[in-house]
């Protein structure tokens, strides 16, 4: 199996990082020459000059050959090879999935506005702390606390310019290694900037409003600051930030990866905590992509609430549903998805459904039996009720679900979040 791990790839000297810098703008380049040039053959195609393109990994890798030896070019002559043509693989990944169906096209990348990265396919060196970057050296990797994976052999490594700081995601192939289960189950409950547990758990995300309102400020600063003309050797004009708007910049990318990183860490501790205590997790089939889409509406029908929806689209994004999920799949044995409908009308000890159970954001009271408790946790034992395979509520249900959470993840002495 493989393992991805996340470390901070530290250039050192100017020089390395110009030399990232360059690999980086080099992909960039491949990327958008290709795509302008595949339009192009399209459009012609269309008017009915020559055949229909078909943008592979051997047709665009033959002609990165031949862009790399043309003329005007010859400065891809002093990087390495393999890392700037396998652009060429993303490209024609992009286009087989566009023509699938299940992503839009792809666009041209932007500097500062795209994200920055080169991949090294194979042939990854990685030696006492120390990454081999081919034709430039060894670079220093940096990771807090231990290296889960260092028995393993590296087969990729991409290296990512995010926000300020360069990055090196390690792939590892390990051997197979099967997680525990010991029988017990929990349902989980995604909400905006919470999670529910059927055991009566409440995970909340962590307070982001003064590092969002600092991002916000430095986003202001720099839209404000003026971007200047610069004229190149070849007689092109191209617009550069000037020094001002570069130093909003650079502290707008340190707020936003704080920001970033305390959500991930976040969406790792709760899934970590709940693999460590039980075997199976049910969660609620969401699709994410379909509750974000565009609030706009059409210009027909005006749409109203855009501005709520656009908050909530926000806050759901902001949650990591999907993320927490992967996170779950990979790090617990097993994972049940169930239909979400009704669980947050539903109650957990009569079954009895209606908008009306729900008087509040946080409350839930059966108007049938009475049965009172927080909303979210009554909506994850509904969830966990189907993925038990229980087809009752009250007593029945409850003989299933709590023997399976007697275990220490119910212990008092555990901090709750």
């Amino acid at each position: 199996m493989y393992r991805t791990t996340r470390y901070r790839l530290l250039p050192r000297t100017r020089e390395n990082a110009a030399f990232l810098c360059q690999m980086a703008g080099a992909c960039r380049y491949v990327w958008n020459y290709f795509l302008e040039q595949h339009q192009h053959e399209y459009r012609a195609y269309q008017n009915g000059q020559g055949k229909c393109p078909s943008p592979t990994f051997f047709s665009l890798g033959k002609k990165f050959i031949q862009l790399r030896n043309s003329t005007g070019h010859e400065w891809l002559l002093d990087l390495p090879c393999r890392p700037v043509r396998y652009t060429a693989k993303y490209l024609a990944d992009a286009y087989k999935q566009a023509i699938q169906g299940k992503r839009g096209f792809p666009r041209f990348k932007i500097r500062y506005q795209s994200e920055d990265s080169f991949t090294l396919p194979d042939r990854v060196q990685i030696k006492e702390g120390l990454l081999w970057i081919p034709k430039r050296g060894w670079m220093k990797l940096r990771r807090r606390g231990i290296d889960p994976y260092a028995n393993g052999r590296p087969v990729r490594a991409v290296i990512k310019h995010e926000l300020g700081k360069w990055y090196a995601y390690i792939t590892w192939e390990i051997p197979d290694v099967v997680a525990k289960d010991n029988g017990l189950a929990v349902g989980i409950d995604c909400n905006c900037g919470q999670y529910a547990t059927s055991a009566g758990d409440l995970f909340r995300m962590p307070d982001m409003i003064r590092k969002e309102i600092k991002r916000k400020r430095y986003q202001r600063q720099m839209s404000r600051r003026q971007r200047i003309q610069n004229t190149l050797s070849d007689g092109r004009v191209v617009w550069v930030d000037s020094k001002r708007r570069e130093r909003a910049r650079r502290k707008m990318q340190k707020a936003a990866r704080g920001i970033k990183h305390v959500r991930g860490n976040f969406l790792h501790q709760t899934s970590r905590h709940l693999a460590d205590r039980v075997g199976t997790a049910v969660v609620e089939d969401l699709s994410v992509k379909t509750m974000t889409l565009s609030p706009c509406g059409t210009t027909q029908t005006l749409n109203n609430t855009a501005p709520r929806k656009a908050n909530l689209n926000r806050l759901i994004l902001e949650t990591g549903w999907a993320h927490f999920r992967q996170m779950l799949e990979y790090k617990m044995a097993h994972v049940k998805a169930i239909n979400p409908a009704f669980t947050s009308q539903t109650c957990a000890s009569c079954g009895y459904v209606a908008k009306e159970n729900r008087t509040s954001r946080d409350l839930f009271k059966c108007v049938a039996c009475g049965y009172a408790n927080h909303a979210d946790i009554n909506a994850a034992i509904n969830i966990l009720a189907p993925g038990l395979g229980a087809t009752g509520r009250g007593k029945a249900f409850a003989s299933i679900r709590w023997p399976h959470l007697t275990s220490n993840f119910c212990d008092p002495s555990i901090p709750r979040h």
